[in-house]
């Protein structure tokens, strides 16, 4: 039979135990104090991608608000429109589509040209139609009136630019006779540039069916 005997003291027993739990104690604590700065590093991280994004959101409103003078012409043009087209329907009839013919410009524009004005004058020519390289007539066709004149002002840094964007322009089905009518190089601020002057026909509108 085995018996075994702790000839310890109780004092050095207590002691030992008492070391036991600060070790315990103390393991725990460290293991909370880990947690914690995981967590504030997880914060951390999250605080820099939440600056980031709103740093991101700020170039995109800029970039955004930097377009506003741009399309502000556009829609100038369209309340322009707006208010002129009761008086065109009654003296052609059907207008034309403004929404495609703004639609074109805008879409096909180089990134080098912009524009500085955008003007339509609602005067007849008498139902003349000229001729163009989008004119889809033929002899044994009436030719579709012109309700007035669209004139196109702005700057390009390159002659081929502005070239390539009135070829563009030429093909859109409800302008005719578009032609530039001047261009000269200048400069604008500081910056040597091209300004022109487009004018095309607006053909009126043919009935649906």
């Amino acid at each position: 039979m085995y018996v075994r005997i702790n000839l310890l003291p109780p004092e050095i027993k207590a002691r030992w135990e008492s070391e036991r739990k600060k070790r315990t104690a103390l393991l725990m604590a460290g293991a909370v104090l880990a947690i914690f700065i995981v967590l504030y590093g997880v914060l951390v991280l999250a605080t820099f991608q939440v600056r980031a994004d709103v740093t991101g959101l700020r170039n995109e409103r800029a970039e955004l608000e930097s377009k506003i003078p741009a399309l502000q012409q556009y829609a100038q043009l369209q309340n322009q429109i707006e208010q002129t087209e009761g008086l065109i329907k009654e003296a052609v009839g059907i207008p034309p589509s403004w929404k495609s013919v703004l639609e074109n410009i805008g879409l096909h524009i180089p990134v080098n040209v912009w524009l500085s004005d955008l003007s339509y004058s609602n005067e007849k020519n008498g139902g003349r139609q000229s001729t163009s390289s989008n004119s889809n007539t033929t002899n044994n066709q009436e030719a579709p009136e012109t309700c007035g004149e669209l004139t196109i002002q702005g700057y390009a840094f390159e002659y081929i630019a502005m070239t390539q964007w009135l070829e563009q322009i030429r093909q859109i089905p409800e302008l005719t006779g578009v032609n530039c009518r001047f261009s000269s190089r200048e400069e604008l601020n500081g910056e040597p540039v091209i300004r022109f002057e487009i004018k095309a026909g607006v053909l009126s509108g043919q009935p649906a069916g």
